[in-house]
């Protein structure tokens, strides 16, 4: 874990140290801001190689249906189904060179080839949707062409997920706006009771010995932090997670803290360090629950002194080093792994 401290500083202006640092090195050691997700490319380019073999499966049953009572059958219909083959014909040939070129990392690198591909033969089937029948060949119904539609931004998708885009601006979000994103604008509005029972039925994991704090950040952990790939910010936490931190002034409930999260984890938190003696001595007794020994004498006293504004980051500095590489264990980039004795 690196860690920095900034006289005068505060959670916003570390944000900004994250975003510089992150970049930088991402620039310096890897020439680029777009960084492949590891393993995962591999899985997305043959879930990407599945999805276009059984593209003709998807559309053909759907126009056999659209041809059958027509009473379309024989040369006419072979016909019809070979200008179909014929126009899906590149995007089989795209894919499959995308799954030989091995050297240049993963789907999203020819992006833009793709999504010029899908438009030209969207705008094909499209145009059979919108012709006439001619010497007995059966245009297309609506049916395949929307099954088409469906995968191709399937396809866009799942390119998205491959990568990491660590382009600025990076997002800013409140934790309890992700929260009710997630489990429902009324989460903080009903009773702990009810967000406990909701959050079970979720599928959290949830301690029998959790406050209610615990029971949203169980939440958080499980259903939001994994989605969070592209750079994020998320601001704002609850005062119970980050004792030290200042208390927002807009929100007495929250703190003045952020946590980065890249590729689904958390790569560095951060915030306004508390400053205020009086402040600080409330929150540490409520969470020491009364028990005077478990209280830092010695750092409240020497707050009373006087500490100017401040603010604080923690790099983890593996997690970093996972994400830039593209491993998926902790494992591949420390230099002595522990492991399990034999």
């Amino acid at each position: 874990m690196l860690e920095a401290y900034q006289a005068f500083g505060d959670y916003e202006t570390m944000m900004e140290t994250v975003e510089k640092l992150i970049t930088t090195v991402a620039e310096n050691i890897l020439d680029t801001l777009i960084v492949p997700r590891g393993k995962y490319v591999g899985a997305a380019n043959q879930n990407l190689k599945a999805a276009i073999e059984n593209l003709e499966q998807k559309i053909l049953p759907s126009f056999h249906a659209y041809l059958i009572p027509m009473g379309v059958v024989g040369e006419p219909r072979k016909q019809s189904e070979d200008r179909i083959r014929s126009i899906l014909q590149p995007l089989y040939d795209l894919f499959d060179e995308i799954g030989e070129d091995k050297d240049r990392g993963g789907f999203w690198t020819h992006a833009s080839k793709v999504n010029g591909l899908l438009q030209q033969v969207g705008i094909q089937l499209q145009s059979l949707v919108n012709a006439q029948p001619k010497d007995g060949v059966v245009v297309l119904s609506d049916s395949p062409l929307a099954q088409f539609g469906h995968m191709a931004e399937a396809i866009k998708a799942v390119a998205e997920l491959e990568r990491i885009i660590l382009k600025l601006p990076w997002r800013r979000v409140k934790y309890n706006d992700l929260i009710k994103e997630k489990a429902g604008t009324d989460w903080f509005t009903i009773s702990a009771a009810e967000r406990r029972q909701k959050a079970h039925d979720m599928g959290a994991e949830i301690g029998k010995e959790f406050e209610d704090f615990e029971v949203t950040n169980a939440v958080f952990s499980k259903f939001i932090e994994p989605t969070l790939i592209n750079p994020t910010f998320v601001t704002h936490l609850p005062k119970e997670l980050v004792p030290l931190a200042k208390l927002s002034p807009d929100d007495p409930t929250t703190v003045e803290v952020f946590e980065c999260c890249i590729n689904g984890q958390e790569i560095a938190p951060g915030y306004t360090e508390q400053n205020d003696p009086i402040a600080q001595r409330t929150t540490l007794e409520h969470q020491a629950g009364g028990e005077q020994q478990k209280l830092d004498e010695d750092f409240l006293v020497a707050l009373e002194h006087g500490m100017p504004p401040a603010g604080g980051i923690g790099i983890g500095i593996d997690r970093l080093c996972m994400m830039l590489l593209g491993q998926e264990s902790i494992r591949d980039v420390i230099l002595f792994p522990q492991l399990k004795p034999k």
